[in-house]
């Protein structure tokens, strides 16, 4: 016998889902990222089909190790009861966690957000009201790169954001789907402009474009028994349990699949108006301009 059998109690966490990432992009000289939790859940049909746990392959993995039972069972129902209950043995369940986080990169570019045409056509100077208030989207979007796909349950986010506005958003989303998330905010303010007698002058609101890029490094392996059932009892018994990472080393099956996902923040922040001159486009002054 290449390796020997034995009844096991594995104690694992209670089925749980519960993976949080928070990312802080609101303090430029304290970004950081962090991850807590894990997902626990009992293996759906699709994650036996990725980690390549068919009935074949089960079987092929204890005949490896020199036995053959009439039938294998990562978790209940059996034909028999509950047999994990009975006979304490913990069911085969997939842990999904993250592993790193890590911010990668923080970009920004300067965007043209709105424009106006202001013209004086009175032979005196004049004060114009120009609204140069404008909606634009911060984005939060992932993709994700992984090995295969798993029933992965809720994973939490929360992004704390420079804009007023924006601050703290939160959301949730199902593992290992590529998402993306839009928060509208208003940036600019109804502004101020002089012009000269029969003078033609070019509103632009500004807002600075900045990108965040995270990444996240998950890894899903599997913990528990599985249950195995001799019509004919083996050294005695009918039931036997193998820890299913054993299992996994005998039929050559991974056990441990990883997955990153890349996270993208856009949020717009410092706002100005450049007033420019219509004909030549030279700046004829700036407006700062605070975030609401």
């Amino acid at each position: 016998m290449a390796s020997k059998l034995f009844t096991i109690l594995v104690i694992l966490p209670a089925i749980y889902a519960k993976i949080q990432i928070d990312i802080h992009t609101n303090d430029d000289q304290k970004m950081h990222v962090h991850m807590a939790g894990a997902s626990v859940s009992m293996l759906g049909e699709i994650d036996k089909a990725t980690f390549g746990l068919t009935d074949d392959n089960l079987k092929q993995a204890i005949t490896n190790m020199g036995m053959k039972p009439d039938n294998v069972f990562l978790n209940s129902p059996t034909p028999w009861g509950d047999l994990f209950k009975t006979m304490n043995w913990e069911p085969t369940r997939m842990i999904f966690e993250p592993k790193k986080a890590e911010i990668l990169s923080v970009k920004t570019e300067q965007v043209l957000v709105k424009s106006n045409n202001v013209y004086n056509k009175h032979t005196e100077p004049i004060t114009h009201k120009v609204d140069m208030r404008q909606t634009v989207m911060n984005t939060i979007s992932s993709k994700w790169s992984k090995e295969g796909e798993l029933e992965v349950k809720n994973i939490h986010y929360n992004v704390l954001m420079k804009t007023p506005e924006s601050g703290e958003f939160s959301f949730i989303s199902k593992g290992s789907e590529d998402i993306e998330k839009l928060v509208p905010i208003t940036v600019g303010d109804l502004t101020e402009i002089t012009l000269e007698p029969k003078q033609k002058l070019v509103a632009e609101l500004y807002a600075t474009a900045e990108h965040t890029m995270v990444r996240v490094d998950f890894e899903a392996k599997l913990a528990g028994t599985v249950a195995l059932n001799f019509d004919n009892k083996f050294e005695g018994h009918r039931f036997w349990s193998v820890d299913i990472n054993t299992l996994l080393t005998a039929g050559g099956l991974k056990k441990v699949m990883h997955f990153s996902e890349i996270i993208e923040v856009i949020q717009f922040t410092d706002t100005k108006v450049l007033v420019k001159d219509a004909a030549t486009d030279k700046v004829v002054y700036s407006v700062p301009l605070t975030m609401q």
